[in-house]
């Protein structure tokens, strides 16, 4: 599937000790699966190595990270990876300023604006996870029972569950061969996609009262830090908040803006034809045609604005 290039790149990392991969901010289950499914794999050959993120992990995604709600560095590295980072400033607060220290980028976003020193892409790949399975398959290196499944959990959570536009033949039949390793798919599932806290569903209810419609095809989600702080949830738990977007009857593109101390985060969803990277992109932001971000330096207000102004000039609505 890919080139000897492609596999030689990626097997020198395996070449190396004191290994330190970082997480994107706002960690979701397919960068948290995919990065602690590679720190298992160097584990298992004997390398040391670490996770480390900006944000805190939610609760729920604890089930990848060993119990683990903060990862912060350990040691001193010899080599810096990063997992499902599309560009610098998703390295979060403690990393983007030694984004050019980053020594392997390994990423499943078009939209990556290559700023490690070596970059390993597959733009086509429904999530990290899948993309480090093959990797993984294609250059021979044994995946311990534990990593099968990180790497399903990372899969299943950038496809919602198989769900998505994204799941493609090769994402069933890597998921098929991680299940051969006889991991728990009930307990993995409910966890990540059924389970809730009375908080954090009284949270959605909040959140759903205050959506807004434009023109009956666009929908946005906003989301205070009074929300956030009134039914205690976690930084990454509002990733979340995007499966509502897609129950909408009619909404062919969603948003989340949360807001936070720096800027307005925005997490965009397309439900039809619409290419929400372009929109991202215009923002400085990226991601994948049908699932982007970016962040809009402006209040809460402000940031619906312009992002409303913008997806009605890149994009037109059917």
């Amino acid at each position: 599937m890919y080139n000897e290039e492609t596999i030689n790149l990626f097997k020198e990392i395996f070449t190396k000790d004191n290994i330190r991969i970082i997480a994107h901010r706002s960690p979701d289950g397919d960068t948290l699966g995919s990065c602690f499914a590679l720190c298992e794999v160097l584990k298992n050959m004997g390398k040391t190595a670490e996770v480390v993120c900006s944000d805190k992990v939610a609760d729920k995604l604890t089930l990848l990270t060993d119990g683990n709600t903060e990862l912060i560095p350990t040691f001193t590295p010899n080599c810096i990876v990063s997992v499902d980072v599309a560009t610098a400033e998703l390295l979060g607060k403690s990393y983007c300023d030694m984004a050019s220290e980053v020594d392997y980028a390994i990423d499943h976003h078009y939209t990556n604006t290559n700023f490690a020193k070596n970059l390993i892409i597959d733009g086509d790949c429904s999530s990290a996870g899948e993309f480090l399975y093959y990797l993984l398959e294609q250059a021979e290196i044994e995946i311990p029972q534990k990593a099968a499944m990180l790497l399903y959990s990372a899969i299943a959570s950038d496809t919602g569950c198989f769900k998505f536009a994204n799941t493609m033949p090769e994402t069933h039949e890597a998921a098929a061969k991680l299940l051969r390793y006889g991991i728990e798919i009930e307990k993995i599932n409910k966890i990540l996609f059924d389970e809730a806290t009375i908080d954090y569903i009284r949270f959605e209810c909040e959140v759903v009262n205050n959506m807004k419609i434009f023109d009956n095809k666009i929908v946005f989600l906003p989301v205070t830090k009074e929300m956030m702080e009134k039914y205690n949830i976690q930084d990454g738990e509002a990733n979340g908040l995007a499966y509502l977007l897609r129950r909408i009857k009619g909404a062919e593109i969603g948003a989340t803006l949360r807001e936070s101390d720096e800027k307005t985060r925005i997490s965009l969803r397309s439900f039809g034809d619409a290419n929400v990277a372009e929109v991202a992109a215009k923002l400085g932001g990226g991601g994948h045609v049908k699932a982007s971000g970016c962040g809009i330096v402006g209040s809460l207000e402000e940031a619906t604005e312009i992002l409303l102004k913008t997806i009605k000039e890149t994009i037109e609505l059917r």
